[in-house]
């Protein structure tokens, strides 16, 4: 389970907003995870996760596989997990992809359920393919 640091503040997004803000959303399974050799002044060492995509929800379907950038020390940035399987939204940001939202663009896919946490009015736990269809509903 994610744990957010007190000290941080998550701003929850609706649905609705996180996918209009996604230009990318994907199933997929993190393949992995490595230290970059950018580091930033202020939010320290970058690092980079590869993402195996089983199934595009919003943007390229060409992409097979898909990198995302962040920063470990910024705590409004989700843990990654190898093998894990989940929902990504995602934007791009200066030419890389980057989580939309933190927290919020990362929801952890178990038996065909999936897990919102941290998107606003979303239940917690919900069945994979509904949730799905809520996100093609605000698809433009």
């Amino acid at each position: 389970m994610n744990t957010i640091p007190t000290r941080s503040k998550i701003i929850l997004l609706p649905l609705q907003e996180m996918v209009e803000e996604a230009e990318l959303i994907i199933i997929g399974k993190v393949m992995q995870i490595e230290k970059t050799d950018n580091k930033h002044r202020e939010y320290g060492d970058e690092y980079k996760v590869t993402i195996e995509i089983e199934e595009t929800i919003k943007g390229d379907r060409a992409i097979k596989d898909v990198d995302i950038y962040y920063f470990p020390t910024l705590s409004v940035e989700p843990e990654f997990v190898i093998r894990e399987r989940c929902i990504f939204f995602m934007k791009a940001w200066k030419g890389r992809y980057t989580i939309v939202q933190g927290y919020g663009g990362k929801a952890v896919i178990k038996n065909n359920e999936v897990s919102p946490l941290y998107i606003k009015d979303e239940e917690k736990a919900q069945k994979l393919q509904l949730f799905i269809q809520k996100i093609k509903k605000f698809i433009k």
